[in-house]
């Protein structure tokens, strides 16, 4: 049976410069990220899961399509908590949302209108196939957390990966 990993982290508000590449704090976090990757592909993992939130999941989606494209046994699967995910986001944000869409290996909808819980449903679809959680979650009560909770109550493992000071506003 494939090993699977689920990939969830914060939002570039709370992380500005942390999730682009060309500074210093956005190469050390997709360095940071590409090692914990490297890890588990070697431990067997060949699926990856996301809800692809702006900054760390699509950052981290990136990764998982840059392993697959140099040949590593990598699929990437996207549950979204709605259709209407992206309509808000930045144009960036945007782009790169849709570029990861139409290279991922599948994607599910959990909705078609955005609600206040389509995140955690999404989250908990996702995490009930993994047995991996890749996170940078810091500690704050919010939808992330819920999200490393259920993960920790079902009994992944857990990878925490720290945002390096430098890209902390």
């Amino acid at each position: 049976m494939d090993r699977c990993c689920a990939l969830a982290g914060y939002t570039p508000d709370r992380y500005p410069g942390s999730f682009v590449s060309r500074t210093a704090a956005g190469e050390n976090l997709e360095n940071r990220l590409f090692a914990v990757l490297h890890t588990l592909l070697e431990r067997g993992v060949t699926d990856f899961y996301t809800a692809l939130q702006p900054g760390f999941d699509i950052l981290a989606a990136e990764c998982v399509l840059e392993l697959a494209a140099s040949g590593r046994p990598a699929a990437l699967h996207c549950i979204l908590p709605s259709e209407e995910q992206a309509n808000d986001w930045p144009e960036d944000w945007r782009g790169r949302y849709f570029e990861v869409l139409e290279r991922c290996e599948a994607s599910t909808y959990i909705g078609l209108h955005e609600d206040r819980l389509g995140l955690r449903r999404a989250y908990r679809q996702l995490l009930d196939r993994c047995d991996y959680l890749v996170t940078d979650y810091s500690g704050l009560l919010d939808e992330l957390a819920f999200a490393v909770e259920y993960a920790e109550a079902r009994g992944l493992e857990v990878y925490p990966i720290a945002h390096d000071p430098a890209g902390l506003p």
